[in-house]
């Protein structure tokens, strides 16, 4: 791992982890968002490292480059269903209906096939149901 031959152990890289994800969770972005780019110039693939970051630039309302970091964590883990509704709502954000409904039949089809539970899932289509709405009236506009 990259961050082994800079001489920093997992344990070590855990312990960042959960200092940068105290941060965001006191509402810290700033040194939350130092902290994330500093764990991804440690060791970029990790996805969690990557979606924290994306969710401080969502946060702020810097969608591009939130997207960017989604994308990233998209790449290094296909299956998180998490990062496909940040994804969509950068798009709605970005009023780019296509792209949106483009990761919205992805994410649809991921969590048909995913392990979530009963309860997780209809929590998970019923999110995915208001961007449907939304989308539509993204559209009507």
């Amino acid at each position: 791992m990259p961050h082994e031959l800079m001489g920093v152990s997992y344990a070590t890289l855990k312990r960042l982890y959960e200092a940068a994800a105290n941060y965001y969770d006191n509402h810290l972005y700033d040194p939350a968002k130092q902290a994330f780019h500093f764990l991804i110039d440690l060791n970029p693939y990790v996805p969690d490292f990557w979606l924290s970051l994306g969710k401080i630039y969502l946060v702020e309302g810097r969608n591009e480059k939130a997207l960017k970091a989604f994308f990233m964590t998209q790449t290094l883990d296909p299956d998180n269903l998490e990062v496909y509704g940040h994804i969509i709502r950068c798009c709605i954000e970005a009023k780019a209906s296509h792209e949106a409904e483009k990761f919205l039949h992805i994410a649809e089809k991921k969590a048909a096939h995913s392990g979530l539970r009963d309860k997780e899932k209809m929590e998970f289509f019923n999110d995915l149901l208001t961007f449907h709405e939304e989308i539509d009236e993204l559209k009507k506009r």
